[in-house]
């Protein structure tokens, strides 16, 4: 058992992998250089590597980094289309990045609390360039209380709101963290948040609200905005990928770059950090992920109090997770394996029960309309309804087990 909780996981890594992995960088290392020229000399399924990099949301780096050592070594059948593929996500980054910061400064304007989440700006931040990462909207945090305001802003602007808010804001606020917004002039989608990770789903103690007097200055291409610091933006990078258990290798690239600005006095405020909010955990699986996956600069001792059990259990499948495709998986399997995720990286045990899971959503409501006076029978509703789909995924399983061992017995 010991030797389970040291040593880290070990990965099946074919030549696309390894590959993919090795160009996942914004600046490579000679190191990194010679190993996707060692790497080249391999056969390469390059059709599989290049939907790879696509799906991970990572193809723009990896083909800026893949053409910077051997532009040749791409399929000839296809090399147009992958340059026109990488300039339009050039063309797309930069005008998102200006459509970005554009909202930024029309919230402030309205004298409201607005700071740019992941997207564009952060790649910038982060990366160096806004192409060097795929998104496929914007999103931006706002301060509870401006939110009805931000949400105004937004419509006069041209936005329509894409899903109708529940029957009641308070209703809304309590189970979700974010609205959507389409503008079909400019073509492109924008995520209003009031909070960053629901706390039903992903137990934390931190509140956002608690921290806009907190914030520091900060200033791309002329523009200047309010964010959080670098230990508070891994901190939310680490959560938001733990809420969806870690599935996508752009998330373990963001928590690689954002370790290489971590200066080594920064290490210990950012550990006392994710204790105090009860996500330390959730930070060793990223900080283990990112060291184990990209070779990210962890300092040895902080990676050393990382090979726990329930780390190495969390990186496992988050390893699954990444690199199974979802065309394999069920729904309702990734449901389950995602509350599961969820549980084990949850540090106390009062914790461990997801009250999201029993919580009525929209679906629950369309089973049965009842009036107000009477939304407390939704729990029971949920409860049937959830019961039903469970066991015929559960008979379904079984029922395919038991067909398949027939026919290996006609065999």
């Amino acid at each position: 058992m010991i030797n389970l909780i040291k040593r880290k996981p070990s990965f099946d890594f074919n030549p696309e992998i390894r590959m993919l992995l090795a160009s996942a960088h914004s600046r490579l290392s000679d190191k990194q250089r010679q190993s996707i020229s060692s790497l080249l000399n391999n056969r390469i399924d390059w059709q599989t590597l290049v939907q790879l990099a696509q799906h991970q949301g990572i193809f723009p780096l990896f083909y800026k980094n893949i053409n910077s050592i051997d532009s040749s070594v791409w399929p000839q059948s296809g090399v147009r289309d992958l340059r026109l593929r990488f300039y339009t996500y050039v063309y797309t980054s930069t005008v998102l990045l200006k459509e970005h910061l554009e909202l930024i400064q029309l919230l402030q304007k309205a004298s409201l609390r607005a700071i740019p989440y992941k997207g564009p700006v952060f790649t910038r931040q982060f990366y160096g360039d806004p192409v060097y990462r795929q998104y496929c909207d914007l999103d931006i945090l706002v301060c509870k209380d401006d939110f009805l305001e931000a949400h105004q802003v937004l419509l006069e602007y041209g936005f329509t709101l894409m899903k109708k808010p529940d029957e009641e804001l308070a209703h809304s606020f309590k189970y979700d963290v974010h609205w959507s917004y389409y503008h079909g002039e400019k073509k492109y989608r924008v995520e209003l948040h009031w909070d960053l990770v629901k706390q039903k789903r992903l137990k934390h103690a931190f509140h956002l609200e608690e921290h806009w007097d907190n914030l520091q200055q900060v200033e791309i291409d002329g523009i200047k905005f309010k964010n959080f610091d670098l230990s508070h933006l891994l901190l939310f990078s680490c959560m938001h990928s733990a809420k969806h258990s870690f599935a996508s290798l752009k998330w373990i690239c963001d928590i690689s770059e954002m370790v290489k600005d971590i200066e080594s006095q920064q290490w210990s405020h950012l550990i006392g950090l994710s204790k105090r909010y009860h996500i330390y955990r959730i930070l060793q699986t990223g900080l283990a992920l990112a060291f184990d996956l990209l070779q990210a600069e962890v300092p040895y001792p902080v990676m050393e109090k990382c090979r726990t059990r329930p780390v190495y259990i969390l990186e496992k499948m988050a390893f699954s997770n990444i690199f199974t495709h979802s065309s394999q998986r069920l729904a309702l399997s990734d449901n389950l394996l995602n509350y599961l995720f969820i549980i084990i990286s949850r540090e106390r045990f009062g914790d461990k029960l997801i009250a999201e899971f029993f919580l009525p959503n929209e679906r629950d409501r369309k089973c049965i309309p009842l009036p107000a006076a009477l939304h407390f029978l939704y729990f029971f509703v949920r409860i049937f309804r959830l019961s039903r789909v469970y066991l015929k995924y559960l008979f379904s399983l079984l029922y395919k087990r038991s067909t398949s061992g027939t026919t290996g017995s006609g065999r």
